[in-house]
């Protein structure tokens, strides 16, 4: 008798401990909320997180490069910590590590802290070179899509490999790159990084590129249209346009898309996964920079 009820406690007990534990674990949805609900309380790595609960930000085409942009491991892996802030900047060193005897100024320009945000979108001594190749390259994609749709070129060579011309132009359209438009009063901005017109439909589109900080996204979308409406107003009396609108195409230093990018996209009648290229291209490009920045001495 003694041995059943020694059997009896070693087989059903803790059988009937294995389903009560079983009950009591989370669900997969209920693990991964808590999950993001412990990331996004973190004063600096939840700051992307945070970024991407803005009203303003197109949170699904976001976060489609872990998915869609085919990058290497290792990109992915610089990316995340790049958003996560866990990257070697002078700053983190002195704050985060503690280590108190190190001079948190920018190493390249020495003028401002070096953070990730400094480093991606704001340091003056990258502003004329390395930003704008990466400002270059989301361009190109754009003007190329463009000018395919519209039957202005047959070249299809890879956005990087592709060299926009100054003026292209047929029986339907034209097409502007990077190029002052003439007007009978001075206007301050009056050079859009893309200028198409679509003589049937007599609507222009002034197309804006910027790859700003995260935080500055709503912001910069609004500098953007007040700074070339004045433009676009001009345009509509001069050429005779029915619409002139200003679209501009923004993704952030970190890949962070705001809704906006889908609108100006509807309105350039551009294929929807077009984004998917701009991500990756500003990826690459924001990667690149801080690499570079991180092996400078």
């Amino acid at each position: 008798m003694m041995m059943i009820i020694i059997i009896i406690i070693i087989i059903i007990i803790p059988l009937d401990l294995v389903r009560a534990n079983a009950n009591e674990l989370p669900t997969d949805e209920e693990y991964n909320n808590k999950v993001k609900r412990q990331w996004s309380q973190k004063a600096l790595h939840g700051r992307h997180s945070y970024d991407l609960s803005q009203q303003y930000v197109d949170t699904e085409a976001s976060n489609k490069w872990l998915t869609n942009a085919d990058l290497f491991a290792q990109t992915e892996g610089f990316l995340t910590a790049l958003q996560d802030q866990v990257v070697l900047t002078r700053k983190y060193k002195k704050y985060m590590l503690k280590q108190p005897d190190t001079n948190e100024l920018c190493r390249i320009c020495g003028k401002e802290s070096e953070t990730i945000q400094h480093i991606t979108a704001v340091c003056e001594q990258l502003a004329a070179t390395e930003y704008v190749k990466r400002h270059d390259g989301l361009a190109k994609i754009i003007h190329q899509k463009l000018a395919e749709a519209a039957e202005l070129i047959e070249d299809k060579s890879p956005y990087y490999k592709y060299t926009p011309a100054n003026v292209l132009e047929n029986e339907n359209f034209k097409l502007c790159w990077n190029s002052s438009i003439l007007t009978d009063k001075t206007i301050p901005f009056n050079g859009p990084d893309i200028t198409f017109m679509n003589k049937n439909t007599k609507n222009t589109f002034l197309i804006d590129i910027a790859v700003p900080d995260t935080h500055n996204l709503a912001k910069t979308i609004t500098d953007k249209q007040n700074k070339y409406q004045e433009m676009a107003n001009e345009i509509c009396a001069m050429w005779k346009q029915k619409a002139a609108q200003v679209n501009p195409i923004l993704i952030s230093s970190t890949g962070v898309i705001p809704k906006s990018l889908s609108q100006s996209r509807t309105r350039l009648n551009l294929h929807p996964k077009t984004y998917i290229q701009l991500q990756k291209s500003e990826i690459l490009g924001t990667c690149s920079i801080v690499g570079n920045f991180l092996n400078y001495k």
